[in-house]
């Protein structure tokens, strides 16, 4: 059972674009960060062809994005943080480029 500490919900923005293009929640940014980064740019990854990482790729690659923390908070299961997620996406009317719904 994983022992909830922190979450954080996050915001990835488009540096040319300046649009928000996905919100995502964790209980570890690092490795979140690291897992968009490797979706990006392995091509041998299952992520690789989501039209999200495409769109990265399109608007020079990964390091021309950056990671927008919305919200940090200690938490008490997966269902706050992704409560929490949901709160933020509900912020955007007219939806986001990308993500899950």
């Amino acid at each position: 059972m994983i022992e909830y500490t922190y979450g954080w919900v996050y915001s990835i923005i488009c540096n040319d674009t300046k649009k928000v293009i996905y919100v995502g929640s964790t209980t570890c940014i690092q490795s979140r960060q690291e897992l968009h980064k490797h979706k990006t740019n392995c091509l041998s990854g299952i992520g690789y062809n989501k039209p999200m990482y495409q769109y990265i790729r399109e608007h020079n690659g990964f390091h021309n994005i950056c990671f927008k923390i919305n919200w940090r908070e200690t938490i008490e299961s997966r269902r706050d943080l992704l409560e929490q997620e949901q709160k933020i996406i509900d912020t955007y009317p007219n939806g986001l480029l990308f993500n899950k719904n």
